[in-house]
């Protein structure tokens, strides 16, 4: 179950793929508001002005990185959850964003009912990883422990 007045930040440099997932959250009824960024400085100025409780990110954006837009969330509004949101499945990127405490990382292709699911795991305590970036990450593992 979501916290009552539940507010959503989407932060992506492309104005169609924003406007239609703030269309889908918008359908959500537990979603109160749904606020837009084009980039990771917009992001901090939404965050210093308005309560959210999650921000959906992409990891390839001008002005400031989703890596580095992750690590000043978590260093300025610690108990605001970060849900990664990107086109990128490979652990190069995947890695460095849980490093710096991203709480799920989901790619772009995901069904609305996966967006969903990702957002309530990460809103009740748990995290969520979708499985070709969980099956990247254990490759990872794989390779550092045979070398």
């Amino acid at each position: 179950m979501l916290p009552a007045d539940f507010n959503i930040l989407v932060v992506d440099d492309h104005p169609l793929f924003r406007q239609g997932v703030r269309f889908f959250l918008e359908s959500i009824p537990e979603i109160t508001l749904v606020k837009e960024a084009g980039n990771g400085i917009e992001a901090l100025q939404v965050l210093a002005e308005e309560t959210i409780h999650l921000v959906l990110l992409d990891l390839q954006m001008p002005v400031m990185d989703g890596v580095e837009l992750t690590q000043q969330i978590k260093a300025r509004f610690p108990e605001v959850k970060v849900l990664v949101l990107t086109g990128f499945a490979g652990w190069e990127k995947v890695y460095p964003s849980l490093q710096a405490g991203a709480d799920g990382y989901l790619l772009k292709d995901a069904s609305p009912d996966q967006l969903n699911a990702a957002i309530h795991a990460v809103m009740t305590g748990g995290h969520y990883f979708e499985p070709q970036v969980t099956a990247a990450l254990l490759n990872l593992l794989n390779r550092e422990e045979t070398d």
